[in-house]
């Protein structure tokens, strides 16, 4: 993509990725994975994808994921990319979850932008609507780039 492409976008939503990890596995330990417990689908996962979350599969919605799989999944991007097209990966500023979820406050987006740009990201793209977004969240965002500066 990057040879065609001025910006990729990997898709980080580190709050609302914990519950819609959490809600996949429950539907292929129904499906495909039919009688195997849902954490070793889990795990399996974790190893297969290369995501270092040390959190129990039940505490995934309440946890979210962390803001090293922001940092990490970023870092692989720039490294895919090498260099042929920007890499802005979509943060979780509010994306709609159901209120068991945990849902993302102004230090977890401090920490993912934070994250994102150590990375190597050359910026950042809010995600995922205005609407969803709170004030509170957005200066948090706008804070943790101008700290930088």
């Amino acid at each position: 993509m990057a040879a065609y492409s001025d910006f990729v976008k990997p898709v980080l939503y580190d709050m609302c990725g914990g519950y819609r990890l959490h809600d996949h596995i429950n539907k292929v330990t129904k499906s495909i994975f039919r009688g195997t417990d849902p954490q070793v689908v889990f795990d399996l996962y974790r190893n297969a994808l290369g995501y270092d979350e040390a959190v129990a599969f039940d505490d995934l919605p309440g946890r979210g994921l962390s803001p090293d799989y922001v940092r990490r999944e970023t870092a692989r991007t720039v490294r895919a990319v090498a260099g042929q097209a920007a890499v802005y990966p979509g943060l979780d500023a509010g994306v709609s979850s159901p209120e068991q979820v945990r849902q993302v406050t102004p230090d977890d987006i401090t920490a993912s932008v934070g994250a994102a740009l150590d990375a190597g990201a050359d910026g950042y793209i809010l995600s995922r609507k205005y609407s969803e977004m709170r004030l509170d969240t957005l200066a948090a965002a706008g804070a943790a780039l101008r700290a930088r500066s």
